[in-house]
Order: C-alpha cells, then sequence, then structure tokens
C-alpha cells in the first residue's frame, strides 16, 4: 500500500534580518558569544525558506555563509575555521560602509 503524500508545507521565513542582526550573528559568532550551531540554525530561518524575503544582496550573502558555518571537514575540523570567519565578519564591515545604507 503505498503512503499517502503529504501536501508541501512552505516553509515561511520570518521577516528578513538587519544588517546590524547579521553583523551581531557574525561577530558573536568570533567573538565566542554565540555557537556555529545556533549561526547556522539563525541563518537557515531564511536559507532553507521558500521564499525568504531577503532583498539585501549583502545580508543574503552572509546568511548563505553563516548557513554553513558548522560544517565539518573530511579530517574532523571545521570546513570554515575562526580566521575564515573573522575575514567573512571583516568583509561584511567594509562591504556595510560602502553600500547604500538600508536598514542599519
Amino acid at each position: 500500500m503505498a503512503k499517502k503524500r503529504q501536501p508541501h508545507e512552505p516553509r515561511v521565513a520570518p521577516p528578513a534580518p538587519s544588517r546590524v542582526e547579521v553583523e551581531e550573528r557574525l561577530r558573536g559568532v568570533v567573538e565566542g558569544r554565540l555557537s556555529r550551531d545556533e549561526a547556522d540554525r539563525w541563518a537557515m530561518q531564511w536559507v532553507a525558506a521558500d521564499d525568504p524575503g531577503v532583498e539585501d544582496r549583502l545580508v543574503w550573502d552572509a546568511l548563505m555563509k553563516l548557513a554553513g558555518i558548522d560544517l565539518p571537514d573530511l579530517d574532523g575540523g571545521l570546513l570554515h575555521d575562526d580566521e575564515q570567519v573573522a575575514e567573512w565578519l571583516e568583509q561584511f564591515r567594509q562591504a556595510r560602509s560602502q553600500l547604500p545604507r538600508r536598514d542599519g
């Protein structure tokens, strides 16, 4: 007997995060106040949504990085080391200062 397929439930994202919120998450990981798992789960709210509702390209690019921040490498370490995450934060800050202001 075949299983009855459930109708697709769209994954609805919360309102898009601001640049300030994204920077705070990146900084939290760099400073050790936020775990990589927490950062990944936070970002996945938008990355895994059917309609993420994120129009700010800078925010979207950072969410994509945060969504994979806890991935392991083949040697049992992390795919993205602490130095790389610190570089992401610096790049985000630089881009934020150069792009038109949106929400913070």
